[in-house]
């Protein structure tokens, strides 16, 4: 049996900032407030997570393997939709008490695409916003509570037994092509909306 590793033999990850810290030093970042404050806006967030995404795709299909990364690529292009959704929509937080469930589900992402579908309607062509926002809409369906695609029990743990018409289809086909080409033409869509850095659509 392996033994584990003696605390000594790990390197410190989380340790006071160090002297002479600047600029220069490229290989770690200051964590302040332990998290709670950060120097990117909720749309800077989100770019963030496309650019990982799109590199987890990618480096799952040149693999060959794509069971590998299919779960953790799928819960980043659901994770990556709902901060884009986030910075969109204006006081999400408020939307997220009337979402599906007893309980509030601050990760509907159902209930802010209805609500992205409002705002558009009036300034975009209505087949355009159909389109986008049933892309949304199936990531709500297949995972609805940002549970299936992060736990081997996720997927039970998110469909309740008083919502059987939620239930997923038992086989699916996730083609990783295709995944690749819209989950990209859907995050250029989110990220050039004019409210999406603001949280406030015009």
């Amino acid at each position: 049996m392996t033994p584990l590793p003696q605390q000594p033999l790990l390197p410190p990850v989380f340790v006071d900032p160090p002297d002479g810290l600047d600029e220069s030093w490229k290989h770690g970042f200051l964590l302040i407030g332990h998290g709670d404050w950060q120097p990117l806006s909720d749309g800077d967030l989100a770019e963030v997570y496309r650019e990982a995404t799109l590199r987890l795709i990618d480096a799952a299909i040149l693999s060959g393997e794509l069971w590998r990364s299919s779960f953790p690529a799928l819960f980043m292009c659901r994770h990556t939709l709902e901060l884009y959704l986030k910075s969109i929509v204006p006081d999400w937080r408020k939307l997220s008490k009337t979402g599906k469930g007893t309980k509030p589900n601050r990760h509907d992402i159902g209930i802010l695409a209805a609500t992205l579908r409002d705002l558009l309607n009036p300034r975009y062509p209505a087949d355009q916003v159909e389109a986008l926002c049933s892309f949304l809409e199936d990531f709500d369906r297949l995972d609805p509570k940002a549970m299936a695609f992060r736990f081997a029990d996720g997927a039970r743990n998110s469909f309740e037994k008083s919502q059987p018409h939620q239930t997923p289809p038992v086989e699916l086909w996730v083609d990783f092509r295709n995944l690749r080409a819209s989950i990209s033409a859907v995050f250029d869509a989110l990220e050039k909306l004019p409210c999406v850095h603001s949280a406030r659509c015009p």
